[in-house]
């Protein structure tokens, strides 16, 4: 990903005055129309003769010494040396700022098969690193709806429930089940949502765009616009990954075919999971930037904001924010997926407009405002390191590129 965070402007000479550190952290992070400006006003700088006015200075002073307690002389000598060494990072910024550019076209360059190939990648790298915990998770979720569906039979009957042991943890690879359907649901809909967010951010960014000067706005919309296009593919295959996760298919065929016979129960899940999935897309694309940003910005935080650690920091946080803000969404459509046959066959067209809305009040009834947030600490820990590695892997892959298939 081309990452521009770039919210407060500064000219040439204010990049002058940053200390190295500031320096290479904006140079890494500014778009080609800055790089360009940037560039011309470094021209100028470069331009000047100071270095050629300071040796012709210090030539004179070596045939006249005594010159050199002059006010005027010392004065001219200081001003000199000023402008030398402001000419001399002045060079060497430009530089930085030549490899930068360089970077960008051949980022630009690359053709849409190297762009999405590159999501794809850094999705199945993902994926395969967290879906455990993301089991884990549809489990908690499953296990909460199975324990209120049982107190409520026992409630109905007028009889106390019996005590239950302590659930166990399940084993590694009980855990895995379901990775097929989640590498399908993640893979294409990733590629999707970050082809999509890099087009429609450089639209909305462009020299006279809608969005120039108010870039948190395109974040927002464009990685708004990503997840809806990438919601598209996600949600049958999503389907199909938490009935098996839940264990009411044996295997992702069968759990496919039950999805397909249950088109309204779908419709239902995927219109929820708009609700999660679209402000997803944005917060966790917006706070990746805008940390980003800040570190660049501040003064008293040096590190390199664009080495593979610092990207994965910046898209863990996001990743945090996002799962926690958008909780109580992802229970409602995991509620709905892994609904019961029984509960399956009542559905129709009307309930697949309104489930979502009964099943959030059901939610609410039965167990509260806390309810909605049942998992979301297994939510929080996928998806924090879920999106860490995946933004890190995608820029990584993307540069790798340049590099290796020129």
């Amino acid at each position: 990903m081309v990452s521009v965070p770039e919210l407060f402007r500064i000219t040439a000479e204010e990049w002058l005055a940053l200390p190295a550190e500031k320096a290479l952290q904006r140079i890494g992070s500014i778009n080609p129309e800055r790089v360009r400006s940037i560039a011309e006003q470094l021209e100028e700088i470069i331009a000047d003769q100071s270095i050629e006015k300071l040796r012709e200075m210090e030539a004179r002073l070596e045939n006249d010494p005594n010159d050199y307690n002059k006010t005027s002389s010392y004065a001219e000598l200081q001003a000199l040396e000023v402008q030398a060494e402001r000419r001399k990072t002045a060079i060497a910024l430009a530089r930085q700022l030549r490899e930068r550019e360089k970077l960008l076209k051949a980022l630009e360059a690359q053709p849409l098969p190297i762009v999405y190939g590159a999501a794809a990648l850094a999705s199945i790298g993902s994926t395969l690193v967290m879906h455990p915990v993301d089991t884990f998770k549809t489990l908690q979720i499953t296990a909460a709806n199975a324990a209120e569906a049982e107190a409520r039979a026992y409630a109905g009957a007028g009889v106390e429930p019996p005590a239950k042991p302590p659930a166990e943890m399940p084993k590694l690879q009980e855990l895995y089940v379901g990775l097929l359907p989640n590498l399908v649901k993640e893979a294409p809909s990733s590629a999707l949502y970050l082809g999509i967010y890099e087009l429609v951010r450089s639209g909305l960014m462009a020299p006279g765009a809608p969005f120039e000067t108010t870039p948190l706005l395109a974040y927002l919309v464009a990685g708004a616009a990503g997840e809806f296009v990438g919601s598209v593919i996600r949600s049958p295959a999503e389907a199909t990954k938490c009935r098996v996760q839940s264990g009411l298919a044996s295997s992702p065929a069968e759990a496919f075919g039950q999805v397909l016979e249950r088109p309204g129960q779908l419709l239902t899940a995927w219109s929820s999971s708009l609700w999660r999935d679209v402000p997803m897309g944005a917060v966790q694309i917006a706070v990746f930037e805008l940390a980003k940003a800040y570190c660049i910005t501040n003064p008293d935080f040096s590190a390199n904001v664009n080495t593979l650690p610092a990207e994965a920091a910046f898209g863990a946080l996001g990743g945090l924010v996002g799962a926690v803000l958008t909780a109580p969404a992802d229970v409602v459509t995991t509620r709905i997926i892994t609904a019961s046959e029984e509960q399956g066959d009542s559905e129709d067209d009307e309930a697949a407009v309104g489930g979502a809305l009964e099943v959030a009040l059901s939610i609410l009834r039965e167990s509260g405002p806390s309810g909605f947030f049942v998992g979301v600490g297994s939510r929080a820990l996928y998806w924090a390191p879920a999106i860490g590695i995946f933004l890190s892997l995608y820029c990584s892959l993307r540069q790798m590129a340049t590099v290796y298939l020129a």
